[in-house]
């Protein structure tokens, strides 16, 4: 997807697998999203260990996908590094929020293969 199809898609979903590093492996999370300017926001609960996982290492990578239908499959995957946010949007809260920045993404679009 281009990037103005990626942030597209990004602004319809409301939900996104987060996983984060504990003890060298990777490990998940779901989390509840929304695209603002050129960011992720996400919020976890505050009892999540995603929570203190971040705190060691904030890298994250952020998986949000829809497939309704075969040529319905959509689906950007966000790496980088977390920030934390202090206040938690009011539209997201309660729970621990985190900002991701869209700079390393990778996107997928099964509407775009030849049929």
């Amino acid at each position: 997807m281009t990037p103005d199809e990626v942030k597209s898609f990004l602004a319809t979903q409301d939900t996104m697998v987060i996983a984060t590093l504990a003890d060298g492996a990777s490990t998940g999370t779901v989390a509840r999203a929304r695209l603002d300017g050129d960011q992720l926001v996400f919020v976890v609960a505050d009892a999540d260990p995603a929570v203190d996982q971040i705190a060691r290492d904030d890298r994250v990578c952020c998986v949000i996908d829809q497939f309704p239908s075969y040529y319905e499959i959509k689906g950007v995957i966000a790496h980088g590094h977390a920030r934390r946010l202090d206040p938690v949007p009011a539209e997201l809260s309660p729970g621990a929020a985190f900002a991701l920045a869209l700079d390393d993404v990778a996107s997928f679009d099964f509407a775009k293969l030849p049929r």
